[in-house]
């Protein structure tokens, strides 16, 4: 504590409180010497020890082996001493008292108790106390808040955690989990135990725990032994939203609590903390028949999400009570073998159809992720689904909620026939399913083209932009007549019909498509351009030598994107006249065509355009020249690199990116670290990591703490292409930014680094961090690194069951070489992680994964022998069966 510093007495007891040492500040605090106090039972000097109840805590203490705390709040002092500053607000000295086993070798043969005089801090708690009973909230708040930064004085914070107030209530909770020491987490645990009935107090105290910044695992584990339901239950509660594995094998002992709220409440906490470890006991109280927990422990293996269960859910099945909780976990952890059986449910009366095809799109979905055999799903499916089960997933969209509807278009997608087609199209009407249900239109090809091309009659735009995008994915000419007629419609399905039509690719397109080009919309004029490239009419070249004459400024600007997209001989003339035209933005689109001449006079012309007055037309030379030769564009643009117009020299950076000339590097460089327009710098970095020279990259490693985390972020992934020393410590140190988006950046540039001497912090970040993206990130970044030290970090992260996820998609596509590492996690002393090791392996398609996996049948653990079962079995019918 911050005050108090030589307050400090010990003392030692054997196991029957006879006192064996006691120190020179107790026999002062106290008034008895060492000699008159060894020897002799603490009770017996101070017979009120039993009267209050501290005996047999202190005896509780050697028998248990665990250590105790008595808080000054609740207990005031152990041994009655005088206060050692006069005068004082309290008759007896205030003591802060922590109790823990004396050990000879590995028995327990005695207790220390540790006393610290808290009195001034007491007495200064006490002043603010006054303060906490303002009826002014604002006053109330501040004493909470001075408490709360001095960090000493847990027990009046506690005090206010049913304060009317509910800034009071969260500034005492934010103060209670900042506090370092075991006070407080030994006040909140009090008021679990003492003041559970009144809700907004246990709430708060909850929230508390829950956020501290020590260790309170071990106190809330005592709570799981007292007598009172309630105080087990919270306890439980409390234990699963910390989410900390170590209180899997505490909550294991609730499930068989003789409350069932306590076991409800255990069995949730398990599937919030997510070890398979508890795998085969949910399974075990899934298939008890206990309904109190029974949808519970379901609930918590689609948590978990160890595989290996699920042969055991299927009977679940059968019972109508169970079914479509069963259902869903499956989809969690269910194979090719589980689809039949819930494809059976599609017929059965009272199931929910939208449940089921949720589930069998979740094992698709999960298949195709982690063993990339998607299609083995949708054979099984096929095959079990029947002309039945189809009819009632394509009537189900009726009376779908908006939720269930994704994965009923999923599996709707793997059936036949024009009532599919049909069904599928009507969800189009669906914003939520809308883009899904398109592209699985256009994936099933020409049987959905005529459903697709009744929904452009439909009157919502957005239903008929999804249709013809579908149409021109498939390249559906039939379907040419009914999307013509959307070019005059809104620009915004104008543009899409255009797309479509440019796709498809059918002369009956062209006029229409050549009428468009005077729109008032640029976006429509845009893609009505490159669907007329795309389309390539043979009127085409004529046409435009046409249009390049025409009255409309519009029209000549497209006519000129037309004709230099084919590059003819004989625009040239016709397009480099434009450079005088009256319009703007026909001379910029001329000046950029010219680039797909190779007329010696139309690359003079771009170089001439380069010192045009207008700066617009300057910005288009320079983007035409990354279609020149770079011979002679590169001198060119190092020159408009220096060019007064910040977008003249964005455009030069990035077309000497595109020609990834190395004689141009010293230009960007300058521009990188000097530009005062943050676009351009980012323009140079990106263009001198497209180029690749490191001695050029190395450069920007100024950049990497610059102020503006917009220079910042593309530099560093820049430099992740150098190969110079002394980067990576560049990097590493970014992981340490307050900036979000550095910490990214930087673990992106280390990951393309692949350097395995960036191992060990990845993995600290990997462990430490409360962000899942940047934990991702990490995680990610030691599976592509790979080698012995980073596959031994991901088993360790694996310990971390909230990592679980991220683990294994870092250790898929395991190689020959690094299976022997990852398999020497099935050796590590967590269930969790050797079962995490196991469903890693049985992804890999290397044949030493067997052997491993075959020594796993012997291990003493049931879960992990299930789990070796299980991943022999698959990789044995991955083997047999067809993709």
């Amino acid at each position: 504590m911050s005050e108090g510093a030589g307050s400090v007495g010990v003392f030692t007891t054997d196991l029957a409180l006879i006192i064996q040492s006691w120190d020179a500040w107790i026999a002062d605090a106290t008034g008895i010497s060492e000699s008159d106090a060894r020897g002799r039972s603490l009770t017996e000097l101070f017979p009120e020890l039993e009267t209050r109840g501290l005996a047999s805590r202190l005896t509780r203490v050697g028998r248990s082996g665990s250590a105790d705390i008595l808080a000054p709040a609740f207990h005031e002092y152990l041994i009655p001493c005088a206060p050692r500053t006069q005068p004082s607000l309290f008759a007896r000295m205030q003591q802060h008292v922590v109790i823990t086993p004396l050990r000879a070798g590995e028995r327990v043969a005695g207790i220390i108790v540790t006393i610290e005089d808290v009195t001034i801090p007491r007495a200064r708690e006490r002043e603010l106390a006054a303060q906490l009973r303002s009826a002014d909230d604002a006053v109330r708040l501040q004493a909470v808040r001075t408490l709360a930064a001095d960090k000493s004085a847990p027990a009046a914070l506690a005090g206010v955690l049913d304060d009317d107030n509910w800034r009071v209530r969260r500034a005492a909770v934010d103060g209670l989990s900042h506090a370092r020491d075991d006070t407080a987490v030994d006040l909140l645990l009090t008021v679990i135990r003492e003041r559970h009935r009144d809700l907004s107090v246990l709430n708060a105290a909850l929230t508390a725990l829950v956020k501290a910044e020590c260790d309170v695992l071990p106190g809330l584990a005592t709570l799981l032994d007292v007598d009172d339901a309630d105080v087990r239950t919270y306890s439980a509660l409390a234990l699963g939203l910390l989410q900390d594995p170590r209180a899997v094998h505490h909550l294991l002992r609730l499930v068989s609590d003789d409350d069932a709220n306590v076991r409800f409440h255990a069995v949730e906490a398990l599937g919030r903390i997510g070890s398979r470890e508890a795998a085969l006991p949910m399974s075990a109280i899934a298939e008890s028949g206990d309904f109190s927990v029974a949808f519970a422990a379901l609930d918590a293996l689609a948590l978990i999400g160890e595989p290996s269960v699920a042969p055991r859910l299927v009977p679940l099945l059968e019972d109508p009570m169970l079914r479509e909780a069963a259902a869903e976990t499956l989809g969690r952890l269910g194979d090719e073998h589980t689809v039949s059986p819930l494809a059976a449910l599609l017929v059965l009366p009272g199931t929910s159809v939208t449940l089921v095809a949720r589930s069998l799109a979740t094992i698709h979905e999960r298949f195709e992720r982690s063993h990339r055999g998607g299609a083995i799903i949708i054979n099984a499916a096929r095959a079990a689904i029947g002309a039945s089960g189809a009819l009632a997933l394509t009537g189900a969209h009726a009376s779908a909620s908006d939720t269930d509807l994704d994965g009923l278009v999923v599996v709707l997608g793997w059936l036949e026939g024009a009532d599919v087609d049909e069904a599928i199209a009507r969800l189009l009407l669906n914003p939520r399913v809308r883009k899904l249900a398109a592209e699985t239109l256009a994936k099933r090809g020409a049987n959905a083209v005529s459903s697709l091309v009744a929904m452009l009659d439909e009157d919502d735009d957005e239903v008929r932009k999804a249709a013809a995008t579908a149409l021109g994915r498939i390249g559906a000419a039939r379907a040419v007549p009914s999307l013509l007629p959307l070019l005059t419609g809104a620009s915004d399905v104008a543009v899409v019909a255009a797309g479509a039509l440019g796709a498809i690719g059918d002369d009956r397109a062209f006029e229409p498509l050549i009428a468009q080009l005077d729109h008032s919309q640029a976006g429509v004029r845009q893609a009505s351009i490159a669907a007329l490239n795309s389309i390539g009419h043979a009127d085409m070249p004529a046409r435009a030598m046409e249009l390049l004459r025409d009255a409309s400024p519009r029209v000549r600007e497209a006519a000129v994107r037309v004709a230099g997209y084919r590059g003819a001989d004989g625009a040239v003339d016709a397009i480099l006249a434009l450079r005088d035209d009256a319009d703007e933005s026909v001379r910029r689109a001329a000046t950029e065509q010219l680039s797909h001449f190779e007329d010696p006079r139309a690359h003079a012309a771009i170089a001439q355009d380069l010192h045009h007055a207008s700066a617009g037309i300057r910005a288009a030379a320079a983007r035409s020249l990354a279609h020149v030769h770079k011979g002679e564009a590169i001198p060119l643009l190092v020159r408009a690199c220096v060019d007064a117009d910040p977008w003249v020299r964005y455009y030069a950076a990035r077309s000497i990116g595109h020609h990834g000339r190395s004689d141009a590097v010293s230009t960007l460089v300058s521009l990188a670290l000097n530009d005062p327009v943050s676009p351009v710098r980012i323009a140079a970095i990106e263009a001198l990591a497209e180029i690749g020279d490191s001695s050029g990259i190395v450069e920007l490693s100024p950049l990497v703490g610059d102020p503006d985390a917009g220079s910042a972020c593309p530099a560093m992934r820049a430099l992740a292409g150098s190969t110079m020393p002394g980067i990576l410590p560049t990097l590493l140190e970014q992981l340490a930014s307050a900036d979000r988006s550095r910490r990214l950046a930087a673990l992106e540039a280390i990951r393309r680094h692949g350097d395995a001497e960036a191992v060990p912090v990845l993995a600290s970040v990997a462990a430490d961090t409360s962000d899942p993206e940047l934990a991702e990130g990490a995680v990610r970044a030691l599976g592509e690194i790979g080698g012995a030290t980073a596959m031994d970090a991901l088993v360790a992260i694996a310990q971390d069951p909230r990592r679980d996820t991220d683990v294994l998609a870092a250790l898929d596509n395991l190689d020959e070489q690094q299976v022997p590492h990852v398999a020497r996690g099935l050796s590590h002393p967590s269930v969790d992680v050797r079962c995490t090791i196991i469903e890693a392996l049985s992804r890999a398609r290397s044949a030493a994964v067997v052997t491993h996996l075959t020594d796993s049948l012997h291990d003493a653990d049931p879960a992990v022998h299930l789990a070796a079962t299980y991943a022999l079995d698959r990789i044995a019918r991955r083997r047999t069966t067809p993709t």
